[in-house]
């Protein structure tokens, strides 16, 4: 008896903002390894200049799509490989490489320092609040 392989093949990583799409995935066009690579890609098929999509699913069945996982086109259909850009049909399309997307980091407020301080001085014998530049302030309280 043959052993069954219940192995998960699909892409993970999944990115779409738009303007770059990209994922980890197996080739499922032939031209690529069938080991997970990290690939980007312009959000534009190269036939129509359609936005790309992904999907992922069984090869049979009304989908017919990829168990490794594809970028198709929202307006042709046209399906491309995940790992490699590769269309699927055999036309000679390929995906435009992208460089990976730059992840900002959360901006950090700096809390600014008051440029004043208020100050307690005696004038004349009488007690006064003064408010006075934070440098001459350190003068007056020491």
């Amino acid at each position: 008896m043959t052993p069954v392989s219940f192995a998960y093949d699909g892409a993970y990583n999944v990115y779409d903002d738009g303007k770059t799409v990209g994922c980890t995935a197996k080739c499922s066009c032939g031209m690529g390894s069938y080991s997970y690579y990290t690939a980007y890609f312009v959000d534009a098929c190269p036939a129509c200049g359609g936005n790309l999509y992904f999907e992922q699913g069984a090869y049979s069945g009304p989908a017919y799509t990829s168990p490794e996982g594809l970028w198709a086109c929202s307006w042709c259909d046209r399906d491309y490989c995940a790992q490699c850009g590769k269309i699927h049909s055999g036309e000679g399309y390929w995906l435009y490489a992208s460089d990976p997307p730059i992840f900002d980091e959360p901006v950090k407020e700096e809390k600014e320092e008051p440029t004043h301080k208020k100050v307690n001085v005696k004038i004349l014998g009488k007690e006064h609040t003064i408010t006075i530049e934070n440098k001459y302030a350190k003068a007056l309280v020491e």
